[in-house]
């Protein structure tokens, strides 16, 4: 999260949170969500205030053709610009910190936003895996019109996991979980194996590498992370997945075959359940252990 505590400089950085601020007011209003009232009060402050940053003087009315009005005239023309700058000077401040009260108040709108977009998420998901499991995924026309619809549906569905999981990705680069994520943790702010998961540790770790950091754009893929398990993550939350993913990652490779025979995400989380609750497990071992997690 960048540090915006010189709002009198408009810079780079707080022109990319501003950005960033932007896009997730869009999104809530696309959502039908509430704009925060601070951040429209501060929209209209910054609106007028840059119309004062770059003003235009006004022409004098009549040029002088007295030489004994001209000294008075120039005195009167300069007094008038330097308002004219002055003012400029002091609108450029006054948007400086108006920006800042736009980032902030959309910041602190944020874990609202966040709660409504998990909200979303959930119906969403439960949603497509029962359409997933009924509704054809191609079309080959000799379909009824209730498959046809479920079919549009079933596409429909899936448009909208990725709209929500890119806007998702928006609320992490306000709030810079993004930066501790990294372009590969990304997928973890969506996907959450239970700690009932039958799926392998290898074919989690497959379908991670398959996303490449981004979030499915189609029913195959959606289909393939919901048989691995799908939650969206909360304020910090993705970095513990990780942190879990890696620690059963680290069990896997301990194992006895070295790491070659797959072993069910279940398993792996008893047994990495069962060393950290034995008291003969070594500080070496804990040493270790944290090394990788967090590698």
């Amino acid at each position: 999260m960048t540090n915006i505590n010189n709002p009198a400089i408009f810079s780079n950085e707080i022109a990319n949170e501003l950005q960033h601020a932007s896009r997730v007011i869009a999104m809530g209003q696309r959502r039908g969500w509430p704009v925060p009232a601070g951040y429209t009060a501060a929209a209209a402050v910054l609106a007028a205030a840059e119309a004062l940053t770059m003003p235009a003087p006004a022409p004098p009315v009549a040029w002088p053709t007295d030489p004994a009005t001209v000294a008075e005239f120039c005195r009167t023309v300069a007094a008038e610009r330097a308002a004219v700058q002055a003012a400029s000077v002091v609108a450029r401040e006054v948007a400086g910190h108006t920006r800042v009260a736009m980032i902030l108040a959309v910041r602190e709108a944020a874990g609202d936003y966040l709660h409504r977009l998990i909200a979303d998420f959930d119906r969403l998901a439960v949603k497509f895996a029962g359409l997933a499991g009924t509704a054809p995924r191609t079309i080959s026309g000799h379909e009824s019109a209730a498959q046809l619809a479920e079919h549009a549906e079933l596409l429909r569905s899936a448009s909208d996991l990725t709209t929500a999981a890119l806007d998702r990705g928006q609320l992490a680069l306000l709030s810079g979980e993004s930066v501790d994520l990294g372009s590969s943790g990304l997928p973890w702010l969506i996907v959450r194996p239970p700690a009932d998961c039958e799926v392998s540790i290898l074919e989690v770790t497959a379908a991670l590498r398959d996303l490449a950091g981004q979030a499915p754009t189609d029913v195959d893929g959606w289909a393939r992370v919901s048989r691995i398990g799908l939650s969206m993550a909360g304020p910090g939350e993705a970095l513990t997945r990780i942190g879990t993913y890696h620690a059963l990652l680290l069990a896997h490779s301990h194992s006895h075959s070295g790491g070659l025979a797959d072993r069910p995400w279940r398993e792996l989380t008893v047994e990495v359940a069962e060393k950290a609750a034995d008291p003969t497990t070594t500080a070496a071992d804990q040493r270790r252990s944290g090394r990788r997690v967090m590698s």
